[in-house]
């Protein structure tokens, strides 16, 4: 697998350089496919961003290989 790592810093723009950073996958999951991902990843992000601890960074990481992708979305709360 291939894999990519954009770290976001904790701001409101967070999500939107996570949704275009998805959007360049269109080539790998198609279409309909890409616009899913990119819905989960604007939420994971926002999430990230409005419940995660005040400073720290959020990482939004893609592993992708010929038929299937991975993407996940780490930050620096401890979680309940």
């Amino acid at each position: 697998m291939t894999e990519s790592v954009l770290t976001l810093r904790r701001t409101v723009g967070a999500p939107r350089e996570a949704r275009e950073r998805i959007r360049r996958q269109t080539a790998t999951l198609g279409p309909q496919r890409t616009e899913d991902a990119v819905l989960l990843v604007s939420e994971l992000v926002t999430n990230a961003v409005k419940y995660g601890p005040e400073h720290g960074e959020i990482r939004l990481i893609v592993a992708t290989d010929e038929s299937r992708m991975r993407i996940t979305v780490h930050d620096t709360g401890a979680g309940p």
